[in-house]
């Protein structure tokens, strides 16, 4: 970049001496005149955008942001950390608040005593998952096991997915075909296979 700079720049200077030279001394400079400064300036350019396109890596400004990515991993210490694992584990494969259908990050944050940004970066850099993609595994284990169980030879596959706290039926296909990459029905089927 700073060699195009440069060239321009060289450029612009050279155009200035022709143009003093030219009306203020009135002596032509045959190779250094407006015509072909300004020539040579759309040939730059070209020069310029093609490996713009074809080393665009030349062109890339490298900001200093990883200084401000590296805080963001660390926005919790470790003993933070293990507590809040611990204690989400507890409210959630034991007390299995999951069941819950009106669950929110901001209910389970307040039910694990720390800020809803803390608990969003727990299930994001620990978990690898968003709310709800964490609370719908659990889910759909949960609806897993009553199928297991048979439970849905007696109640309807809506009542059980209502049962491990689903809202609502696509909600509960969506989440399911995203955690097994298949329908209920087709997985119930293919169990009874």
């Amino acid at each position: 970049m700073k060699v195009i700079l440069g060239v321009v720049g060289l450029l612009v200077l050279l155009w200035l001496i022709s143009y003093m030279s030219n009306y203020l001394f009135q002596t032509y400079l045959p190779f250094l005149n407006y015509n072909s400064i300004w020539i040579v300036i759309p040939i730059l350019i070209y020069i310029v955008g093609y490996y713009a396109l074809k080393q665009p890596e030349i062109f890339r400004v490298i900001l200093k942001t990883d200084k401000l990515k590296n805080p963001s991993k660390h926005r919790l210490d470790d003993t933070l950390v293990q507590d809040l694992t611990t204690r989400l584990e507890v409210l959630v494969e034991k007390n299995h608040i999951y069941l819950n259908n009106t669950l929110t990050l901001v209910e389970l944050s307040n039910q694990l005593n720390t800020t809803t940004n803390n608990l969003s970066w727990l299930l994001n850099n620990v978990y690898k998952n968003n709310f709800y993609d964490y609370i719908n595994q659990y889910r759909i284990a949960a609806f897993v096991s009553k199928i297991k169980n048979h439970e849905h030879k007696d109640k309807t596959l809506f009542s059980l997915c209502l049962e491990v706290g689903f809202n609502s039926k696509s909600t509960f296909n969506k989440a399911f075909k995203e955690v097994l990459n298949e329908t209920p029905s087709s997985y119930i089927k293919k169990l009874e296979a």
